[in-house]
């Protein structure tokens, strides 16, 4: 029970936050802060309804919401990550490219 009037307090300092920082880079981590606890604060009033058994597996499926959340983030930073390779293979490989090939190749000749 407690963990739903927490978890309400955060969604309304979340969604105040969400409401005062409009055009910052703020607005949304807090939407995200929001989300996460107003979903909390159901799932956990919810689980009150429930038979003791299935109050675990209602909070193992709140616990997908953070990677849900989270996809874009994650994508932004694979991205990144993918240009700076990117960027550090073509300074590296400068002046090389893969279709060249030696004007004369070698032969290995293995003879019993």
């Amino acid at each position: 029970m407690w963990a739903s009037v927490l978890a309400t307090f955060v969604y309304c300092f979340a969604l105040a936050a969400t409401m005062k920082f409009k055009c910052t880079k703020y607005v949304r981590f807090s939407g995200h802060v929001a989300f996460l606890a107003g979903s909390f604060s159901s799932i956990s009033l919810v689980s009150f309804l429930l038979p003791a058994r299935l109050g675990p597996l209602v909070f193992a499926v709140w616990a997908i919401l953070p990677i849900m959340v989270a996809r874009s983030t994650v994508q932004f930073i694979c991205l990144w990550i993918y240009q700076r390779i990117m960027t550090f293979s073509s300074i590296s490989l400068d002046g090389m490219s893969i279709e060249e090939q030696p004007e004369d190749p070698v032969e290995i000749v293995i003879s019993n």
